[in-house]
């Protein structure tokens, strides 16, 4: 019988303090000590409170939604809800979903909540809170249903007069959210929700692009809240999308003044930063970039936090070629990188400004540039190969193979390797052909067809007059693609295997329009593309299009020589001299007068070469006016002294004159050619036709 009284007075116990700690915890929770009513609910839960569970597990869960804990809140609604489906777990299960943006669940609890519920002032909140869980989930539909149930409890309610506006714009109903704000501007009077409306009908007109119709309800609720320097900031986007670029400006600036003059710690650096990018804008739009770069770039990056607004400003600011606003800037927003402890980008920038220095022919001070860029980031690529091509361009060869040698093994193994082909080149010109040689195996050990692998090989393999082994070298990168190699190496590799099948092609006698021509073209084509500023492989390019039976495309290729060669006397008459050859023998008939004119101005060119004269008199003789043919014959006679050249020369106006019937001429200068070199075929044969008697 003790055991038994012991037992209940211990359950008696305990339930008084369980109903202690309940009692506490509601004192801590009307105090709003949070924290303190948690501890004492969840006491009472410990103590095995058996009374009004649901009611202790719901007020676990408001003080968890009161500290912010929404996601344990749930839990200890759902076992209020277990033990009794009431309308304040319900409604703060709604709630905690909402905080922690689960619409669709929010949306689903607060209308469950709605029929258990007397007081109109509860339905009408309820049913605001569940238009705007389906509004938040774009749903709008169902939230118009909800918020027209909401106005039926109250229809002055502002949040929810305003909410049906916003559901209203959202579903593109314009004239009926702006006529919502309005009417309910009407019941409103204090200064936060005067602008607020405005504003709001404000953005309905912008949302339809009628700037100008927004921005009176924009200035209006400026008006109204001063502080919100945003404001400012809408009624600039406004002009400046309606073109009025000086307004936009305006109050752009009218914003940026108002927002700096706030104490250091109340700024918006946000704000700050989308004013300056606005600012450049306006600048950009009204076609004064460099302008607007200069001006409000330097304060843009002091505000970017993030560095990302300015980055392409920045970069617009480098190709506009201002160096004077590039030096300005340029250190301002690298050291702005380097505070905010971002070193990779801070040596991009370097690099770029280095490379901005090289495009402008000021390669001493780029040189610094890409030496510090290599000290902020020594695994980067990028400043060590700026740096290299600098210094390779300036011949310091050995600086750039100490640089590259002492660098390289800090790089990643893929920019190690493909930086084996800068080794290979710079050993190749201090004519280490051991170190060079061992750099080719490498890339070549990794990839057989690496073009220069394959390329300095080759080249050390044609100074050993090893030609066999250089072709099959260079037969596997004949058609590689070699976006990424060297761009000296791809020009002269191309430039001398597009000469090489050329010259192949034409010493086999090729026949005009053969396909060999065109592999030529293949390669001359390719290092015209990396440099078609020499001459000399535009005439073999031209050459060869000829050959092709591409005409046209010969023109374009000898016109441009022409351009070069016009204080390079000898080099234009030989362009002129393949232009007329073109005429004469790349067309189905030819172009006489065309071939007339080209040699004509070769001659005039180079009046001492001798060729260029036996070229004219021969379209004359193919014209079939021999009489021109003999009178040029004997010009170039003028100019000629070797025996057996001499002969050949007179055997052809000795032709001349006897396809014109001047047969007494035609014998004399057949004569004179045998005297000169009497094993002449040609003209022994003529000679015999001469002496043949005539009927």
């Amino acid at each position: 019988m003790k055991t038994k009284l012991t037992l209940l007075l211990a359950v008696l116990l305990s339930a008084a303090h369980a109903q202690d700690y309940l009692r506490q915890g509601d004192a801590c929770y009307n105090q709003k000590d949070y924290n303190c009513a948690y501890t004492n609910y969840i006491k009472g839960y410990e103590a095995g409170m058996s009374a009004v569970k649901d009611i202790l597990y719901a007020r676990i869960g408001y003080c968890l939604n009161n500290m912010q804990r929404y996601a344990e809140a749930k839990p200890w609604f759902w076992r209020s809800l277990a033990e009794k489906n009431n309308a304040d777990a319900n409604w703060n299960l709604a709630s905690a979903h909402l905080n922690l943006k689960n619409y669709d669940s929010s949306a689903y609890y607060y209308v469950r909540t709605l029929p258990m519920l007397t007081a109109n002032e509860s339905k009408r909140n309820v049913a605001y809170w569940a238009a705007a869980s389906y509004f938040n989930n774009k749903k709008y539909p169902d939230a118009e249903k909800l918020i027209d149930e909401s106005l039926k409890y109250d229809s002055v309610y502002i949040s929810s007069r305003v909410l049906k506006g916003r559901i209203q714009q959202a579903r593109v109903n314009y004239d009926a959210a702006i006529t919502t704000f309005m009417r309910t501007l009407l019941l409103v009077t204090d200064s936060f929700n005067i602008g607020d409306l405005n504003e709001r009908i404000g953005e309905v007109y912008y949302g339809q692009k009628k700037y100008m119709e927004a921005i009176p309800f924009y200035r209006e609720a400026a008006r109204y809240q001063p502080e919100e320097t945003t404001m400012l900031r809408y009624i600039g986007d406004a002009f400046y999308n309606a073109g009025k670029t000086d307004s936009a400006e305006l109050y752009y600036k009218q914003g940026l003044t108002r927002e700096k003059a706030f104490p250091p710690a109340d700024m918006d650096s946000a704000l700050i930063t989308t004013y300056h990018k606005m600012l450049i804008n306006t600048r950009l739009k009204a076609k004064d970039t460099l302008n607007g770069l200069k001006t409000y770039l330097p304060d843009l990056i002091r505000y970017d936090a993030e560095g990302l607004s300015a980055y392409t400003y920045v970069d617009q600011l480098l190709k506009s070629g201002d160096q004077k606003s590039i030096e300005l800037v340029l250190p301002l927003y690298i050291k702005a990188l380097e505070l905010q402890k971002r070193p990779l980008e801070a040596a991009e920038w370097q690099t770029n400004w280095a490379a901005y220095y090289e495009r402008i022919k000021q390669p001493l001070k780029a040189v610094p540039l890409y030496k510090s860029a290599m000290a902020i980031a020594p695994a980067a690529k990028a400043p060590l190969n700026g740096l290299l091509t600098l210094l390779v361009n300036d011949k310091k060869y050995k600086e750039a193979l100490d640089s590259l040698t002492k660098r390289m093994p800090r790089l990643s193994e893929n920019d190690r390797f493909s930086l084996l082909g800068r080794k290979a080149e710079l050993s190749y010109k201090l004519k280490d052909t051991v170190t060079a040689g061992a750099a080719c195996k490498e890339l070549l050990s990794k990839n057989l067809y690496h073009f220069d692998g394959n390329y300095y090989l080759g080249m050390m393999a044609l100074e050993r007059k090893d030609s066999a082994y250089c072709n099959v070298l260079w037969d596997r990168i004949r058609n590689a693609n070699t976006g990424n190699q060297l761009r000296d190496n791809q020009y002269a590799f191309h430039r001398y295997i597009g000469i090489v099948l050329y010259a192949q092609a034409a010493s086999n006698n090729q026949p005009f329009g053969s396909s060999y021509y065109n592999y030529a073209l293949e390669h001359l084509n390719k290092a015209l593309a990396i440099d078609s500023s020499q001459g000399v492989v535009l005439l073999y390019t031209g050459a060869a299009n000829i050959y092709a039976k591409k005409m046209e495309e010969a023109g374009r290729r000898f016109s441009k020589a022409l351009t070069i060669y016009q204080k390079k006397k000898d080099s234009l008459a030989i362009t002129y001299r393949y232009m007329g050859f073109g005429e004469m023998r790349a067309r189905s008939t030819p172009d006489f007068n065309a071939a007339i004119n080209y040699y004509n101005k070769a001659i005039e060119a180079n009046p001492k070469d001798s060729s260029l004269v036996n070229d004219l008199a021969r379209v004359y003789f193919e014209m079939k006016d021999y009489t021109k043919a003999a009178e040029i014959f004997g010009k170039q006679i003028a100019m000629m002294k070797e025996p057996v050249a001499l002969a050949g020369v007179y055997y052809n106006r000795a032709i001349s004159y006897y396809y014109n019937k001047q047969k007494k001429e035609a014998a004399a200068d057949v004569a004179k050619s045998l005297e000169l070199d009497p094993k002449n075929a040609d003209a022994k044969k003529l000679k015999t036709e001469l002496e043949k008697p005539t009927g």
